[in-house]
C-alpha cells in the first residue's frame, strides 16, 4: 500500500521535526522574530489597509499573525493542515484553523486584501501550485497583496532549506517564481532576502559580513555571467499583487 506521506508526516510535524511553542509575549524567540519581520517583511505590507481581511496559509503556530495583530491589522485569520501546529496556535488564542488549503480556498468567499504563506508554497508539487496560485488570486482584492517566503534554490548555501523538510515537494528560485506568477495573472513582482537584521550588535556585525559575502559572490557571478544575482540568501521572499481588471 503506497504511504500518504504528508499525512503521515504532518500527523507529527511539531513533535517529530519543528519543535515549536505556543507563541508568547515574553518569549525571546517570538520578540527576535518579531524584530526580524520589521526589518524583512512589515516594509512590504506597509501600503495594505489595516481594516482590510488578512488570511495567512500555512500559519503554523500563529507567530506572524500575532504580529500583524500587535502591527494593527483588525481582521486575520489563518488556516494550516497540522493538528499539532493549529493547538499551539489555539493555546495561544490565535484565530489558525485546521483546513485544506485547496477545500477553504474553493469555499471561503472573502474576499482579501493581504494573504500571505510563509514557508508554504515548497510543500506543493508543480502541478499543484498551478491549482494553488489561481485559487489564491480569486481570493484576492483587486490589487490585492500576496506575500511569500520560500527556499531559494539559487542561494549561496540553499541545499539544507531547499532538502531539509521531508514534506518539500518543489525547488524553486525567484526567476522560475516570478515566471509561474506573471504566467498566472500576477503583476508588481518584486523579491527581497531574507537573512540577519540589526538588531543588536551581533546581528550588526552579521549585517556587515553578509554584505561582504554577498559581494563576493556577485563578483564570481560577474565574471562568469557578466550580471549580478539580487537574492543570495537560503530563502526568498516575494511581494505581488493581483493584475488589476482593465476598465
Amino acid at each position: 500500500m503506497t504511504s500518504n506521506y504528508r499525512k503521515d508526516l504532518y500527523a507529527t510535524y511539531v513533535s517529530t521535526f519543528k519543535h515549536a511553542l505556543p507563541v508568547a509575549e515574553d518569549a525571546k524567540e517570538q520578540r527576535d522574530y518579531w524584530a526580524w519581520a520589521r526589518v524583512k517583511l512589515l516594509p512590504l505590507i506597509a501600503d495594505v489597509s489595516r481594516d482590510a481581511p488578512v488570511l495567512e496559509l500555512g500559519a503554523g503556530s500563529g507567530k506572524f499573525l500575532w504580529i500583524l495583530q500587535r502591527e494593527g491589522f483588525r481582521e486575520v485569520r489563518g488556516i494550516d493542515v497540522s493538528d499539532e501546529m493549529v493547538s499551539l496556535a489555539q493555546a495561544a488564542r490565535l484565530p489558525v484553523e485546521k483546513a485544506d488549503v485547496f477545500e477553504f480556498l474553493n469555499e471561503d468567499q472573502t474576499k482579501y486584501g493581504l494573504i500571505v504563506g510563509l514557508d508554504f508554497i515548497e510543500h506543493f508539487t508543480k502541478a499543484e501550485l498551478m491549482r494553488l496560485l489561481p485559487a489564491i488570486r480569486e481570493r484576492l482584492r483587486p490589487d490585492g497583496v500576496l506575500l511569500v517566503q520560500a527556499p531559494n534554490a539559487a542561494g549561496l548555501l540553499p541545499n539544507n532549506t531547499v532538502h531539509g523538510d521531508m514534506t518539500h515537494s518543489v525547488v524553486l528560485t525567484p526567476q522560475s517564481f516570478e515566471q509561474l506568477l506573471q504566467n498566472l495573472g500576477f503583476t508588481e513582482v518584486r523579491f527581497a532576502e531574507t537573512g540577519p537584521v540589526p538588531k543588536n550588535l551581533r546581528g550588526a556585525v552579521r549585517v556587515a559580513l553578509w554584505s561582504v559575502i554577498r559581494t563576493v559572490a556577485n563578483a564570481v557571478r560577474i565574471i562568469e555571467t557578466g550580471r549580478p544575482q539580487p537574492v543570495w540568501t537560503e530563502n526568498f521572499i516575494c511581494r505581488c499583487r493581483v493584475k488589476a481588471p482593465t476598465p
